[in-house]
């Protein structure tokens, strides 16, 4: 198969074939290693921020983390949560 020919329904695996075999072989005479390399980096650097920016940041049903300055907060918030799952994170800024 002649590269860049277009591929019939019949002949779907042998560009698929072709891609992997004679195309990689056929594509490294244009591409220098490193290019190849600088190509992947950024495809995946692209492709890696499409998913930080569309999976969501919250599950359903999920409320977010809740930043308390006073530990009255913390005593209410606790006492609401009667048969619930409590998580405490404690950080000392120093």
């Amino acid at each position: 198969m002649k590269p860049f020919q277009a591929a019939s329904a019949t002949t779907g695996t042998r560009s698929l074939v072709w891609l992997l075999g004679e195309g990689w072989a056929y594509m490294n005479k244009f591409l220098s290693k490193r290019s190849t390399f600088v190509i992947l980096v950024l495809l995946s650097t692209v492709l890696f921020g499409i998913y930080v920016q569309t999976r969501p940041q919250l599950l359903p049903g999920q409320e977010p983390l809740t930043d308390i300055k006073h530990i009255e907060t913390v005593r209410t918030q606790f006492n609401k949560d009667v048969g619930k799952v409590r998580l405490i994170l404690l950080a000392a800024p120093t």
